[in-house]
């Protein structure tokens, strides 16, 4: 398992209560920011796990999580990081059980 999509997304939920704070009613397309900062992490992980159908899985649906709480106007849990954080601790408990099938 690779540390670098899981460190990925430790910054982006780390840094998102920052660029909240820094570009709050500074971004003039608020909804095309929140789909490009919820697209990339998970972009930029996808080839680490393509071997691994079953976290793949996983981290489309946490990625359609994300786009459906845009889609809702739910813009509290991306810009607090909450869904992240989430992803790194989901992916390490399936590695963790899939180690035990």
């Amino acid at each position: 398992m690779s540390l670098l999509p899981i460190a990925v997304f430790i910054v982006y939920g780390i840094l998102s209560p920052l660029y909240y704070r820094l570009l709050r009613g500074k971004l003039s397309n608020e909804v095309a920011f929140l789909v490009t900062w919820v697209t990339a992490p998970f972009l930029a992980s996808y080839p680490f796990f393509y071997s691994d159908l079953v976290v793949l899985l996983v981290l489309l649906m946490i990625n359609l999580v994300g786009y459906l709480l845009i889609i809702k106007h739910r813009y509290k849990y991306i810009y607090n990081g909450i869904i992240f954080l989430l992803v790194p601790v989901v992916t390490i408990l399936i590695f963790k059980l899939l180690t035990f099938i």
